[in-house]
């Protein structure tokens, strides 16, 4: 994870994990921290791109664990997917297809 990506993470976690904020704001906040758990996932992805893909399921789960466990898990799962469903899509539109795809095998 890079220092400024460990850094808006520790941030955004910080200031939902204090609650002073109410209503719509908390709301944010806890937004941003999903958000920064995305883009902390998504660096460790990439350190891990020659690796077993076990490695990167493992990440995968516990990202995801650490999301479940805080207390607006809904805010904080809609800024998670913010920050990864497009690298995701282009990812995925990216894929090799038909005969490539087998060669690519």
């Amino acid at each position: 994870m890079s220092a400024a990506t460990y850094a808006h993470y520790v941030a955004a976690m910080s200031a939902a994990m204090r609650g002073f904020a109410t209503g719509t704001k908390r709301k944010q906040l806890y937004e941003r921290a999903g958000a920064a758990m995305g883009a902390a996932l998504l660096d460790e992805l990439l350190a891990l791109r020659d690796r077993p893909q076990a490695e990167a399921l493992r990440a995968v789960r516990d990202k995801l664990r650490e999301l479940s466990k805080l207390q607006d898990a809904d805010s904080a799962a809609a800024g998670f997917a913010v920050a990864i469903v497009n690298v995701l899509e282009v990812g995925v539109a990216n894929l090799p297809k038909g005969d490539a795809w087998e060669a690519a095998k």
